[in-house]
C-alpha cells in the first residue's frame, strides 16, 4: 500500500513539475510574442518620429493641399497602427498594462486629430495643423524617445505619462470655428 501511495506522490510530482514547465514556457513564449509584435510594426513608429518637422516644413513652403492631406492620412494610418499594437500588448501582457494602456490612449487621441484633420476642408485642415504645430513637434521627440527601447517592457513609466500630456494638448479645429 505504501508503494502504492508513493507512486501516486511521484506520478504527481512529476505531473505537476511538467505542467509548471510547461506554463513557464508559454509564459515566455507569449512574451516574446508580444515583443515581436512590437519590434515588427517599428517602422511606422520611425514613420512618427518627424511628424511635426513634416508639417512644419510643408506649411512653411506652402505645399499643395493635396500633398498635406497626403501627409495627413499616411501619418494617421501609421498612428493607428502603433495604436492598435499598444492595445494587442495591454491586452496580452502580464505587465506594463498600464503603460501599454496610457500609450494606446495617446495614440488614440493623436489618431483623432489627425482624423479630424484629414475630413476638414482644406483651410481648417492647414488652420488645425498651425495651431498644433508646436504640440506636433513635441511627438518627434518622444516617439525618436520610443524608438530607443527594442523592447516594450524596457520603456520607462514616465514615457507613456509624457505622450498622454502631449496628446491631450492637441485641439482640434471646429468646422464652424476653432
Amino acid at each position: 500500500m505504501k508503494r502504492v501511495i508513493f507512486f501516486f506522490i511521484v506520478v504527481l510530482l512529476l505531473t505537476s513539475g511538467f505542467s509548471i514547465y510547461s506554463w513557464k514556457q508559454c509564459e515566455d513564449e507569449n512574451k516574446e510574442m508580444l515583443e515581436d509584435v512590437y519590434t515588427e510594426f517599428e517602422t511606422n513608429r520611425w514613420e512618427l518620429e518627424n511628424i511635426g518637422q513634416t508639417f512644419e516644413y510643408l506649411l512653411q513652403n506652402n505645399a499643395s493641399d493635396e500633398v498635406i492631406l497626403l501627409y495627413t492620412i499616411a501619418y494617421r494610418d501609421h498612428v493607428f497602427v502603433v495604436k492598435n499594437v499598444f492595445d494587442i500588448l495591454c491586452a496580452h501582457s502580464k505587465e506594463g498594462k498600464e503603460k501599454f494602456l496610457k500609450l494606446s490612449n495617446a495614440m488614440t487621441n493623436l489618431h483623432v486629430f489627425l482624423n479630424s484633420a484629414a475630413v476638414r476642408p482644406h483651410e481648417r485642415r492647414r488652420m488645425m495643423l498651425s495651431e498644433n504645430l508646436e504640440t506636433l513637434k513635441q511627438f518627434d521627440v518622444l516617439f525618436e524617445e520610443l524608438n530607443k527601447y527594442r523592447s516594450p517592457y524596457g520603456i520607462p513609466d514616465t514615457l507613456p505619462e509624457r505622450f498622454l500630456k502631449v496628446s491631450n494638448d492637441l485641439h482640434i479645429v471646429e468646422q464652424g470655428g476653432s
